[in-house]
């Protein structure tokens, strides 16, 4: 959420707020990751499986 609210905050394109996200999501295994990116707001709903084997 961090990086997205700095590309925000300094002009960045929407589409990429929302691709920079995503591929941090996907580096840290988060591979069902959505994000919706506004001027005002970011929504980014994580499905995360955690075994507790």
């Amino acid at each position: 959420m961090l990086a997205g609210t700095i590309l925000l905050r300094n002009g960045s394109e929407i589409y990429r707020v929302e691709d920079t996200m995503i591929r941090i999501a996907h580096s840290q295994g988060i591979m069902d990751c959505n994000v919706l990116a506004m001027p005002a707001a970011i929504f980014s709903p994580l499905k995360i499986q955690i075994s507790l084997e």
